[in-house]
């Protein structure tokens, strides 16, 4: 499943917020775009927040090995439905194969990069007012 399949799955769904027990609804205007750069790695960061204690919620981390994964099992797929219809059993296992690998390399891939990322992203303002979001390794959290 893509993100976009999860994020649907999300929408509209009522959340309660584990930081200060705030119960709101996750809308599509209320998942956000962040890029970012941490320990030397460039990605986007796919995210909602609590509107009322500003607790951000990752959805995703999105970096340039994931937009090619990505890119081939959406290949793959089309492969599939190409074939659809043409009765050649031998190549629709074959391609059912090759769309698993790529799923499962997507899978393994997104799994990889929240162990990568187990702390947490959290809002700061400079004296400036100036927000931006920054990563928070879990040794330093608390």
């Amino acid at each position: 499943m893509d993100i976009k399949e999860q994020m649907k799955e999300i929408m509209d769904a009522s959340v309660t917020c584990d930081k200060c027990n705030h119960e709101f609804v996750i809308k599509e205007e209320s998942i956000m775009k962040e890029k970012m750069e941490v320990k030397g790695l460039k990605f986007d960061l796919i995210y909602f927040y609590c509107p009322s204690c500003k607790k951000i919620y990752r959805a995703s981390i999105q970096d340039r090995k994931y937009y090619l994964l990505v890119e081939e099992l959406d290949k793959a797929r089309k492969q599939v439905r190409d074939n659809f219809g043409t009765f050649d059993t031998t190549k629709a296992n074959k391609l059912n194969k090759k769309l698993k690998k790529k799923s499962n390399a997507l899978k393994n891939h997104v799994l990889e990069m929240n162990d990568k990322f187990s702390g947490e992203f959290a809002f700061f303002v400079d004296n400036k007012g100036n927000r931006t979001i920054e990563y928070i390794e879990n040794d330093d959290i608390n």
